[in-house]
């Protein structure tokens, strides 16, 4: 009996693509800075209901804004499954509020890391421009996910609640730099931007070619976005129709699909952990492996 060559085997017997499927979950949470003003919405009034609602949907990768940095050290106490990256906007050390990034330290492994300030100096710390009431940063990492076996740049941001201009100008910095930085790799943006759809700044970061700008993960859900049309709520309670403020954007991953988008709800007897409203968006992700069926 002759042999089958090897080349012939693989004709008879075909690769068989298999598909795994995974989730991962993002969440972007301005938590409101540690005002001692704040009187009844004080942090450590509000921080038991920040932690249950973080722990509650156990994102795999939470961005936070207008974080100081003892803020940080309560999150990190409480949230000890979770690596975090970022710096004070002031200083680039620990002076002013923070935009971190933390991520499930069991899944993914952090491959680099930076941070960027919104101005014509993004390089320099503590600078602003275009009339911008308060120095704002972009902080980034490039993390490997060791599950879906690919890497991911997490960008997070807090833009300016005065300057048109500045939202403007920082929006399109953030996008030059993400071009830079991560190149076609996939990208997810998360911020407060201060700034609703329809506006310049909305326009910019998501009105381009689709390689090189962004895509609102609410318009791409397959299930119907859920929650109210409204992020920021104020202290009390007095949200407006429209006034979506936050968002999680994302660019670059044929594999990744947006299966849900919600902003969350969640109070204790009409209490709010913050004035904003936590979003989430909940990414399925396609892993193909190729074998042999013999």
């Amino acid at each position: 009996m002759r042999k089958i060559s090897f080349s012939l085997w693989l004709f008879l017997f075909p690769l068989v693509v298999l598909c795994q499927t995974l989730n991962l979950k993002v969440m972007t949470f301005n938590i409101r800075y540690n005002n001692p003003n704040d009187g009844p919405f004080a942090w450590q009034v509000r921080m038991p209901m920040v932690i249950n609602v973080i722990q509650q949907e156990n994102p795999d990768i939470l961005c936070c804004q207008e974080v100081l940095y003892d803020q940080v050290n309560d999150l990190q106490h409480v949230l000890p499954g979770y690596q975090w990256t970022g710096v004070g906007r002031d200083d680039g050390n620990r002076s002013g509020e923070f935009v971190p990034i933390f991520y499930n330290m069991d899944r993914f492994n952090m491959k680099a890391k930076g941070t960027f300030w919104l101005s014509e100096t993004p390089n320099s710390p503590g600078t602003k421009s275009w009339d911008a009431a308060c120095n704002r940063i972009v902080t980034w990492v490039k993390i490997k996910d060791m599950r879906f076996k690919k890497n991911i740049f997490i960008f997070n941001t807090h833009f300016d609640h005065q300057s048109k201009l500045a939202r403007s100008e920082s929006a399109s910095l953030l996008l030059s730099a993400i071009r830079q930085i991560a190149g076609d790799d996939w990208v997810i943006v998360c911020g407060d931007f201060n700034d609703t759809e329809g506006s310049e700044m909305y326009n910019i970061l998501t009105g381009g070619a689709m390689n090189l700008t962004l895509i609102n993960t609410t318009r791409i859900s397959r299930q119907e976005p859920s929650g109210p049309d409204y992020t920021f709520i104020g202290f009390p309670f007095k949200p407006e129709k429209g006034n979506t403020i936050d968002f999680i954007f994302t660019r670059n991953n044929k594999s990744a699909t947006v299966l849900e988008h919600r902003v969350i709800t969640y109070n204790v007897d009409g209490r709010y952990p913050s004035d904003h409203l936590p979003v989430i968006v909940n990414f399925e992700l396609k892993l193909k492996k190729r074998r042999n069926v013999f």
